[in-house]
């Protein structure tokens, strides 16, 4: 279900800036109320109350903690989860309460300085939150009003010169603070903007270096770098599997004859034609360099990877060029000649080979089957 919050948060980083923040927040917290705990009993306030109210803030910090530390370590902020959310909220209108609370258990018996020294306290933990949630402002709002609306509204209506002065004072600084907070929730906003676009930018840049620019087929740099990957999980998972290393026969006289042009358009036709045959999820498809490219296959037989090479092959020999026939008047019989040419490596799971062994069956394969006349498929 999709609700939308005053002021979601976009980005996973956002979200774990916040509950990172919050972690690391919760033994400062604790340390400003601990000051508390040592200054009021010196003046006047009953020490069960004070302590009373130190049990309560620690119990609440401890929720907090808890909570922040559970969703880093089951790394929930990676989506964005509204009750997860909806908790930290309430965490931190619960955190405020309970800082205020303080401030109307200790006015009836300290003098005109300690209140001063709480606002104090408030002001400074306040400056904090406004980098450390800032990443998410209803948190933050739900913070410093449940601090700050409570004494305004106190000292508003005590009808007190020094009430009202100091009640004006706070609300300013409520309103400065506020405006801290929300140009600090637009800078976080850019900076992570900008980073998901440095990501998608590099995703973009990785795809590119190892993808083939005519063909659009996964090159050799990836060929290298995947196969190892590929051949461990096959052994993991007990799948066979195969490389087949295939070869346009006489490709080099289309180039000759038509040119360059055509035989890159040739080619492009071509590897739309193999990523119509070779579809599974786990099928691999490279070009290897010119007219010679490589399919690894997992979790198949021997006879299914024969099934698969004969069909393409006996396919393409009826149909060359398809949409090229149509364009080149006095081509076919060249066209006929086009042909393909197959060698198969086929690996139980159990064996131990290493990829050079492998390339090297299916290439030794593939120039066996050139040998024999070409058009033709070896299984290594």
């Amino acid at each position: 279900m999709k609700e939308k919050l005053r002021d979601p948060i976009t980005y996973a980083d956002g979200r774990r800036l916040l509950f990172d923040n919050a972690t690391s927040a919760v033994p400062f917290n604790i340390l400003m109320a601990l000051i508390l705990l040592f200054i009021l009993p010196n003046s006047n306030v009953p020490l069960l109350v004070v302590v009373s109210w130190f049990v309560v803030m620690l119990v609440v910090s401890a929720f907090r903690l808890i909570h922040c530390v559970y969703v880093l370590k089951h790394t929930i902020f990676l989506e964005l989860n509204l009750l997860h959310l909806k908790i930290f909220q309430l965490l931190s209108f619960i955190t405020g309460i309970t800082w205020t609370s303080i401030y109307f258990l200790s006015v009836p018996f300290t003098s005109a300085l300690e209140p001063y020294i709480i606002l104090l306290i408030y002001g400074g933990m306040s400056a904090g939150a406004s980098a450390s949630l800032a990443p998410y402002l209803p948190a933050y709002f739900a913070y410093i009003l449940s601090i700050f609306v409570p004494v305004i509204a106190y000292n508003a209506i005590r009808w007190g010169y020094d009430s009202e002065v100091l009640a004006l004072v706070c609300l300013m600084f409520l309103s400065g603070i506020i405006l801290v907070a929300k140009n600090n929730n637009k800078l976080l906003k850019k900076l992570f903007s900008l980073g998901e676009e440095n990501k998608i930018l590099v995703e973009k840049l990785s795809g590119l270096s190892v993808t083939d620019d005519l063909t659009g087929l996964f090159n050799r740099r990836k060929y290298d770098e995947s196969f190892a990957t590929e051949q461990k999980r096959a052994r993991r998972n007990q799948h066979n599997y195969a490389l087949v290393y295939l070869d346009v026969d006489n490709f080099k006289s289309l180039n000759d004859t038509f040119g360059h042009a055509f035989g890159d358009e040739f080619l492009k036709y071509f590897s739309k034609y193999l990523k119509y045959y070779f579809k599974r999820e786990n099928d691999m498809i490279f070009r290897i360099g010119g007219d010679e490219f490589a399919i690894l296959l997992i979790n198949v037989n021997k006879e299914q990877v024969l099934l698969m090479c004969n069909k393409i092959k006996e396919y393409f020999k009826s149909h060359p060029a398809f949409e090229y026939e149509k364009k080149l008047p006095g081509r076919q019989a060249l066209l006929d000649n086009v042909t393909l040419s197959m060698g198969i490596a086929f690996i139980k799971h159990d064996r131990s080979i290493s990829i050079d062994e492998i390339t090297s069956l299916a290439d030794g394969a593939l120039y066996k089957a050139k040998e024999e006349g070409k058009n033709a498929i070896v299984c290594a």
